[in-house]
Order: C-alpha cells, then structure tokens, then sequence
C-alpha cells in the first residue's frame, strides 16, 4: 500500500514536471512565433524598397534615354552649324560654343545618372542578399517551431498517459483501501 502511493506520489510529480515542460516549450513557442513575424515584417519591407529601387531605376534609365537623345540632336545641330559656309561659321561661332557648353553639361548629367544607377543596382544587390538570409533565417524559425510544436503535442501526449495511470492507480490505491476495510470489518 505504501509503495502504491510512493507509485501515485511518484506519478504526480512526472505530471507536474510534464506540465512545467509544457508551459515552457509553450512560451518558447511564442516567442519563436514572435520572431518569425518581425522577419516577415523585414522580408516585406525590404520588398517594398526594392519596388521603389526598380521604379527609380526606370525613371533614370529614362532620364538618361532623353539625354542621350538630346545629346544626339546637339551634336547634330553642332554639325549642321560647322558645315555652313564660312562666313556663317563667323556667326555661328557663339552658338557652337553654347551648344559644346550644354553638351558638356548633358554629358555630366548623363555620367551622374550612371554613377546613381551603379548606386542602385548595389542597394539592391544588398537588399537581395539580406533578404536571401532572412529568408534563410524564416525557413530555420519555421522548422524550429514546427519542432517545438511536434515536442509539445508528445509532451501532452505523455502527460495524458501519466493522467490515466494515475487514475488507474488511484483506483487500484482506493480499491485496496476498500478491501482493507472490509477485512477489519471481518475481524
């Protein structure tokens, strides 16, 4: 009988540290959980900045069409004016100064346009990567969780076990005290 309730004494600490267990991988499983939403936030972030960086990318690869084709239309006009006769070219001159100072000043333009380009297609690059490891990171929290959870549902699962055998041994337990009962009632 004593061994029977050491056995129950015994049984009700395995639940007790079972259901401590539980709790913990509970709480580790939210925090997990936690972790796995603030990286989404980042993920979907870092989405949105590169949008914005390919929208930008666009509208200088525009910039630097028009300037390219108003370069083209100053070389042009710069050949039209120096084929002109030479007492034109006299006349001309001032213009042809102005037109080689605005091409200068398009072609500035145009390799300022490249060097923020360059800028960009790095800030994406970088951005790829980051996403790449937060990614990477997601995939890894994911698998953690789903481990936690899987050790969580076994846990219950023993700690369910344990709650029948200490029914089972808590009926056997008060069975013998019946018949204990009844054999110094017999006495």
């Amino acid at each position: 009988m004593i061994r029977l309730q050491e056995e129950v004494q015994s049984l009700k600490k395995e639940i007790g540290r079972i259901t401590s267990e539980s709790k913990e991988l509970s709480t580790s499983l939210q925090d997990i959980e936690a972790v796995v939403d603030e990286k989404d936030e980042m993920i979907r972030s870092l989405e949105l900045s590169l949008s914005i960086e390919q929208q930008t990318r666009m509208s200088l690869d525009a910039d630097l069409q028009e300037k390219t084709n108003e370069c083209l239309t100053l070389i042009q006009s710069l050949e039209a004016v120096s084929s002109g006769s030479k007492e034109k070219q006299k006349d001309h001159m001032v213009m042809v100064e102005t037109l080689r100072s605005q091409l200068d000043e398009k072609d500035k333009e145009i390799e300022e346009n490249r060097e923020q380009i360059a800028r960009l297609e790095n800030a994406r690059t970088a951005a790829e990567e980051i996403n790449a490891s937060l990614q990477e990171t997601a995939s890894s929290l994911s698998e953690q969780l789903n481990r936690v959870a899987a050790e969580k549902d076994e846990l219950i699962s023993v700690k369910n076990r344990a709650e029948e055998e200490v029914a089972e041994m808590t009926a056997k337990l008060n069975e013998i005290y019946q018949q204990l009962e009844e054999s110094k009632n017999i006495r």
